[in-house]
């Protein structure tokens, strides 16, 4: 007689993750997050944590596997690959470090709605609750839909400062302690039993630490894995589903492109490099009238010197360049650089033309573009160098589809608009503001 070998507890738990993830993968609406679900490494671990990302492994909780069920853990799993997706560990890590907690609610919230949208019956994965209450074990508000996690981010953090101003209540009010309400509908805060011991209320954690000592090189191989995982999960998604297939396409789309607003980004950036000439001091005489024995002050502080705009001439982004140029022009005159250098270029420099602050408002009616032929962002930086060109800041125009070519040594911070409906390309120098298309 045939018997059943003896599974061990800590087997259970590990055939429960394997089964919920391959299940997920065979799932018509979850296949697209396949490649995610595989990317990286996968381990239980002990503790109360529900689950746990750098943005490429994933960790979960064996007393969270053991004691909830399968639609719940796949929720979990599907939270995580959303994190991977989105790329929050590597794109919010500036806002990680201004406020902790904050930053883990506001990607939570963003997430878990779409998560939710998926799925919105939960018939195949269901949004972990406390067994006794029913409220959910995590972070969840209907009034941040269609938002990014800046705005949330804004919006809570708007919402600490005013509960600072107000008096705090004892805590034998019958006031939630710290970690134990989230927001729920209207955003009013429910007391809850959470399990997880995530900063900021979530069900998960977010090793922002361990994302932040990858090195360039290694966060770069992160990326390249990102992207294949998310075109294999594609390609499944389509062979499961067909091409277009409507809604569920619509969502994952939205996944992938989250709003950005490239004018008030590209604004930050070049602000960044200059502030106003304000305030004035007698450390240094105003030379002009030293001679007349005059002696006033000199306004002190930093101007921008010079500014170059490199327009990638490339086919793909030809009709971006009106709307570009359009807002340089704009944000120029709000700077007021001594000199603006206009560069185009595709395999080399084609053009190169200069505006002061005299000349700016020609500019658009001037300017000549040039080129259309290859892509190599390294002809900008070699061009810059070889005629001795210092600006404050440099801004690109591209598609991104450069390959390994970024340029080399350039001579000032680099701003890379990258233009691109079809997938999200970061440059592994400067900064970059990525952009289905332009508004």
């Amino acid at each position: 007689m045939y018997l059943e070998p003896e599974v061990s507890i800590r087997d259970k738990e590990e055939r429960k993750l394997q089964k919920v993830k391959v299940n997920l993968m065979r799932n018509k609406i979850f296949a697209r997050m396949s490649g995610l679900m595989m990317v990286g490494t996968t381990k239980i671990v002990e503790g109360t944590v529900f689950g746990r990302t750098d943005g490429f492994n994933e960790e979960y909780g064996r007393p969270f596997i053991a004691k909830h069920s399968e639609r719940e853990v796949g929720y979990v799993v599907v939270h995580e690959s959303g994190h991977k997706m989105l790329r929050d560990i590597q794109t919010w890590a500036k806002l990680w470090k201004k406020n902790h907690k904050l930053t883990n609610q506001a990607t939570d919230y963003v997430l878990n709605l779409i998560v939710s949208d998926m799925d919105p019956t939960e018939q195949f994965i269901a949004f972990p609750r406390d067994p006794v209450t029913g409220e959910r074990l995590g972070l969840y508000d209907e009034r941040f839909r269609g938002m990014h996690v800046k705005q949330v981010y804004d919006i809570l953090e708007q919402e600490e400062k005013e509960k600072q101003k107000l008096p705090q209540p004892k805590q034998d009010e019958g006031q939630p302690r710290q970690g134990q309400g989230q927001g729920q509908g209207n955003g009013s805060p429910q007391q809850s039993k959470r399990q997880g011991p995530a900063d900021g209320g979530g069900f998960d954690e977010h090793d922002w630490e361990a994302g932040q000592e990858r090195t360039e090189a290694e966060e770069a191989e992160v990326e390249k894995e990102v992207d294949r995982a998310i075109r294999q999960g594609k390609m499944l998604h389509e062979k499961l589903n067909g091409k277009g297939n409507g809604s569920v396409d619509r969502l994952f789309d939205k996944l992938v492109t989250p709003k950005i607003n490239w004018k008030r980004e590209t604004q930050e950036f070049v602000t960044a490099y200059c502030i106003d000439k304000e305030e004035a001091t007698y450390r240094k005489l105003n030379r002009r009238f030293v001679g007349l024995d005059i002696y006033l002050p000199i306004m002190i502080g930093e101007t921008l010197n010079s500014v170059v705009m490199a327009t990638d001439m490339s086919g793909s982004i030809h009709k971006e360049i009106p709307t570009f140029m359009t807002e340089m022009v704009s944000l120029m005159k709000m700077v007021k650089p001594e000199k603006v250098d206009v560069l185009y270029w595709d395999s080399q420099v084609t053009a190169h033309e200069t505006y002061t602050q005299n000349t700016l408002d020609n500019l658009l009616s001037e300017t000549k573009p040039k080129g259309g032929g290859g892509t190599q962002p390294s002809c900008v930086s070699n061009y810059m160098a070889k005629h001795k060109m210092k600006p404050d800041c440099i801004i690109v125009l591209t598609d991104g589809e450069v390959g390994s070519d970024w340029g080399n040594n350039w001579p000032a911070p680099v701003l890379w608009v990258v233009v691109n409906p079809y997938r999200q390309i970061t440059a592994p120098v400067g900064k970059t503001i990525y952009i289905p298309e332009f508004d």
